[in-house]
């Protein structure tokens, strides 16, 4: 499962480059991964989880989130967003921590981002990697 930060960065990545259905799809590889790695039929929900996360409840300008409560809390609710659809393949404890962290995360990144102390593709990396981190070792 430790693979499946490194993937998501990637996915996330290209996502931040143009290609953005590939932020939509870092359920398809979560989901081949975790049953592979032994994990229920459930994770096929990561699918749909991962792209209701990426695409329904993400940041930016047009998004609804941020029209309706601002950056920071636009932000932070991808980042939440994001983490808690893993709770389909890591379980409601798992999820709910790997929720916490990549809403920490991202609003961190934000402030980095802000401060122009970290910008893209490193700000797209780490938020595909701290969005999944829990993998590493759940």
């Amino acid at each position: 499962m430790w693979i499946i930060p490194i993937v998501s960065s990637v996915l996330y990545l290209i996502g931040g480059q143009g290609f953005k259905a590939a932020r939509w799809f870092i359920g398809l590889p979560i989901f081949a991964i975790s049953i592979l790695t032994g994990h229920s039929w459930y994770s096929i929900f990561s699918v749909l989880t991962y792209w209701i996360a990426t695409s329904a409840v993400s940041y930016g300008e047009k998004m609804w989130t941020t029209k309706l409560f601002g950056k920071w809390v636009s932000m932070g609710l991808a980042g939440l967003a994001m983490g808690l659809a893993s709770i389909v393949v890591l379980g409601a404890f798992w999820g709910a921590i790997q929720g916490i962290v990549a809403m920490v995360s991202f609003l961190a990144l934000k402030w980095l981002d802000d401060t122009d102390r970290l910008k893209n593709p490193w700000q797209e990396l780490c938020r595909g990697f701290f969005g999944t981190i829990v993998y590493f070792i759940a």
